[in-house]
């Protein structure tokens, strides 16, 4: 068996900027975004995102945006999958924007599809939105046995 990690590893970049116009507050989105997702194979993975992620609002004194791996592409299905970032200050247009990431263990007994979705509990946001273009956004599973 090689033991060479990256021959042992499931990967989705994605390369381009995607935004969810004017998205409702507390609701996941994913194709807005990118639909970024991944399919699990039967195994043992730690499994993880790092992503560029953010979004903005106009008129807020606060922007919180939060992106998950989920089971579904419009909930969050782990919080342990779950990253945010916020902005804080005076009134004003808000702009959150963060390297999202998160990695955790997962052992898979049936092939499984994951989705990267985001959301903002913010009312009236501007935009939750995945900044690809200035560093790819990755969702990534490796061997937990190497």
């Amino acid at each position: 068996m090689p033991v060479q990690k990256s021959r042992w590893q499931v990967l989705t970049l994605n390369k381009v900027t995607n935004s969810q116009a004017g998205p409702t507050a507390n609701v996941w989105y994913n194709t807005g975004i990118g639909a970024i997702q991944i399919l699990l194979p039967v195994g043992s993975w730690d499994f993880g995102y790092s992503v560029q992620f953010g979004g903005y609002k106009t008129a807020a004194t606060n922007y919180d945006v939060y992106c998950t791996l989920s089971t579904t592409s419009s909930m969050e299905t782990d919080n342990d999958l779950t990253s945010w970032a916020t902005m804080e200050g005076a009134l004003g247009v808000m702009s959150a924007r963060a390297l999202c990431n998160r990695i955790k263990r997962l052992d898979v007994t049936t092939a499984t599809q994951y989705y990267f979705n985001g959301k903002t509990t913010t009312a009236s946001g501007g935009d939750v939105t995945t900044y690809g273009s200035y560093g790819p956004s990755f969702v990534t599973a490796d061997l937990a046995y190497l």
